[in-house]
């Protein structure tokens, strides 16, 4: 149990790294630039969605459930329409693919 507690330690280091990485990559490509008004169409006028990369502690979240899978294509979708497309979807299709790689 020890030799497991060491080399887990190690590993939640490494993912933590990871994570946090990819909340202020997000912070930096998405703060503020996701507005919705009542009916679901883009206005910079309208309010926040939910899922945004607002503050540290939303970003963080917001990638963690894309990690799990969480309902990521939402929150994709949003970030796409919302910001250049090409920027989001290498942003959330490399999360993906790095952590996966990351697993092996």
């Amino acid at each position: 149990i020890g030799a497991t507690i060491k080399d887990m330690s190690i590993f939640s280091i490494l993912i933590s790294v990871f994570l946090i990485t990819y909340t202020l990559i997000g912070l930096e490509f998405f703060a503020f630039k996701v507005k919705y008004n009542d009916d679901g169409e883009l206005d910079m006028n309208g309010h926040y969605s939910d899922a945004n990369f607002n503050t540290f502690l939303q970003a963080f979240l917001i990638v963690f459930e894309v990690l799990t899978g969480d309902n990521w294509n939402d929150k994709y979708y949003r970030h796409y329409r919302a910001v250049n497309g090409v920027l989001s979807s290498i942003f959330f299709l490399s999360l993906i693919i790095t952590y996966l790689f990351y697993l092996i």
